[in-house]
């Protein structure tokens, strides 16, 4: 690997982790759903202050996570070994569960609230950029990034 890119992977390690303090910074300030959609509700009483509680509590180890997440995927993607051609019947079947579990997370965002949400980082991403957007931004980096380690782990 070169320098010059091992110099743009910690760059945009560095600009991921700034944005992430700056985004929990805004959820914790009570800026709720940068892209909220004209059908999603707006913030409950309880979700503010959940959102301000867990943008606190999870902040220092959601930037951790970033730059934590970036060391192993530099690690992955340094590896010898050609990456494994997935079968085609298992990614379908994986997308297939990422778009349920989208749909009933979004289900459960719209009609009990995020606050009941378990998965920290998903209840972060739906207080930040919405009760629509966040989920559906939240899916997508768990689905990319666990495609992504099954083709290198084989």
């Amino acid at each position: 690997m070169s320098k010059r890119w091992l110099a743009v992977w910690c760059s945009v390690t560095l600009l991921l982790s700034i944005v992430a303090a700056w985004e929990l910074d805004r959820v914790a300030s009570g800026q709720l759903f940068l892209f909220a959609l004209r059908f999603d509700a707006e913030a409950s009483v309880p979700e503010l202050y959940d959102a301000r509680e867990s943008a606190a509590q999870w902040r220092t180890l959601s930037v951790v996570a970033v730059w934590f997440g970036s060391i192993f995927l530099l690690a992955l993607s340094r590896s010898t070994g050609e990456p494994t051609t997935l079968s085609r019947p298992l990614i379908a079947f994986f997308l297939l569960s990422v778009v349920f579990d989208l749909v009933s997370t979004l289900w459960f965002f719209h009609l009990d609230g995020i606050d009941f949400e378990l998965h920290p980082a998903v209840r972060l991403f739906g207080y930040a950029y919405g009760r629509t957007i966040g989920p559906v931004l939240a899916k997508g980096v768990q689905a990319v990034g666990v495609l992504f380690v099954a083709t290198k782990l084989r």
